[in-house]
């Protein structure tokens, strides 16, 4: 079965390019821009598999959508992507994500082969 995974970001080419990879990987994908409507969409989908979401956006950050998602239930995994600074990081994984990654991604593949490790494809 094709795992479903919500990507968020407020940078246009990023949700592109960053959804085109993931659905070359074999993985269907929902993008929206900001965190809040990722949250109204995670809350009438309860199918997502995982959620990758970029940390400063306007509209709702990642690390509310982070915080959000993992009050009500949420399990899967959840990749942010975010600055490299100590405690950006502690920060993130504080608020319950399960990996953080560096901005900006190169390679974008990288994306794919770090939600295979996590969803155990």
């Amino acid at each position: 079965m094709t795992k479903q995974i919500l990507m968020v970001d407020d940078e246009q080419i990023i949700r592109a390019i960053s959804t085109r990879v993931l659905e070359i990987g074999g993985y269907q994908v929902h993008a929206e821009e900001n965190g809040v409507k990722a949250f109204e969409y995670l809350r009438q989908n309860p199918g997502v598999d995982a959620i990758v979401t970029d940390y400063d956006m306007p509209g709702g950050n990642g690390l509310e959508l982070t915080e959000q998602a993992r009050g009500n239930g949420f399990k899967g995994p959840i990749v942010l992507f975010c600055s490299q600074s100590p405690e950006t990081v502690q920060e993130v994984l504080n608020a319950g994500a399960d990996i953080h990654l560096g901005k900006p991604l190169i390679p974008f593949t990288k994306l794919s082969e770090t939600l295979d490790k996590l969803l155990g494809n």
